[in-house]
């Protein structure tokens, strides 16, 4: 549930100017920042606190599925103390070999810059499942960062991203070797990472008394941030297309009023291919629903369009709608993929395996 964190320790001046002699920086300069040869080991960065602070800072960037099993490796590690113990003993030999200092603070103890929380899911349509969460509900302060990849749904701003993306690709981009490719196949990463600013948050809503590393590698916080992110921008339930939605909501023994509502809202969200913009369009210069004689034109309140999204969501069917020539009725919904998957790592305690 965790793949990658970003994590600082402050150090003496004396110490810091040893790792900057270590790594080959000039005595003109008093700060570095560079790639290491180390498994787990991405980054290092020395520099000065600002003044009046004294002593430098120390951060490194960690892939813990990489400094447990290797080079190769690419799972996503277990919001566990027993894996934080695991990682903090291999923790001291890499950091040894990638600063020339030992006796560096206990892992555990390093605080949070950053997180990515991580899981897995098994999916028959990789490319389909990134379409449709394409067409979520996008927050007005988030950004495609992804340039429309076919692969990868990537939105982010400047506390949080999130990144979803189809790991057989990454891994082929990377050039990695086909054996290794083909572990991933089929296999879709939920990511989201919490930078600094949603650390903070995360800090003070889950009443932390600091940034420090264990306090972070937990089940519980890993599960709240995948859930909740994937409730607030992919919604709950499973994808159905137009029709088959419609006979979801009458073998439920849904009102033909409430159906014919929610029926409005699923074509506008087809319609402008997004529920972020179908509430847009809807709440502002109103939709002419294409394809209807005499012409239906909708215009709804935010709350309005929110209430109808929910009542789908409470019928299990998300507001996405799966286009008519995939000539697919029904794909289980990401929302419960990944609950099952965190319940299954929590009871059992063990490394998800991509």
């Amino acid at each position: 549930m965790v793949h990658t964190f970003e994590i600082y320790t402050i150090i003496t001046t004396r110490r810091a100017w040893r790792i900057l002699h270590y790594q080959g920086v000039g005595h003109n300069r008093n700060r570095y920042r560079g790639e290491v040869n180390v498994n787990g080991i991405a980054e290092i960065s020395v520099y000065p606190r600002k003044e009046p602070a004294e002593g430098y800072i120390l951060k490194v960037i960690l892939n813990p599925a990489k400094l447990l099993y290797g080079y190769n490796a690419f799972e996503t590690v277990s919001a566990n103390p027993l894996i934080l113990n695991q990682m903090s003993t291999v923790f001291v030999a890499a950091m040894e070999e990638a600063t020339g200092e030992n006796n560096l603070p206990h892992l555990p103890k390093w605080l949070v810059r950053r997180i990515d929380y991580a899981v897995d899911i098994r999916v028959e349509y990789p490319y389909k499942y990134i379409d449709l969460l394409k067409r979520g509900d996008k927050p007005k302060s988030y950004r495609d960062k992804a340039d429309n990849k076919a692969g990868s749904c990537y939105w982010g701003c400047q506390s949080t991203t999130g990144n979803i993306y189809y790991k057989a690709d990454q891994m082929i981009n990377e050039g990695k070797p086909p054996k290794l490719v083909e572990q991933a196949c089929n296999l879709l990463r939920f990511e989201v990472q919490c930078k600094r600013p949603k650390v903070g948050y995360l800090r003070k809503n889950k009443e932390l008394d600091s940034r420090a590393l264990h306090h972070f590698f937990c089940a519980e916080i890993a599960a709240s941030v995948l859930l909740g992110y994937c409730r607030r921008v992919y919604k709950i339930g499973d994808y159905y297309s137009y029709h088959a939605a419609e006979a979801h909501m009458k073998r439920l023994g849904v009102s033909k009023r409430r159906i014919k509502a929610c029926q409005k809202v699923l074509s506008a969200i087809a319609q402008t291919r997004s529920i972020s913009e179908a509430r847009n369009q809807l709440s502002t210069t109103g939709l002419v629903v294409k394809n209807t004689n005499p012409p239906v034109e909708l215009q709804y309140s935010v709350e309005q369009f929110g209430r109808n999204c929910k009542a789908l969501s409470d019928m299990n069917i998300n507001p996405v709608t799966i286009p008519r020539e995939w000539k697919t009725s029904h794909l289980t919904g990401v929302f419960d993929m990944i609950e099952t998957m965190l319940m299954a790592n929590y009871n059992s305690n063990e490394i998800i395996i991509a």
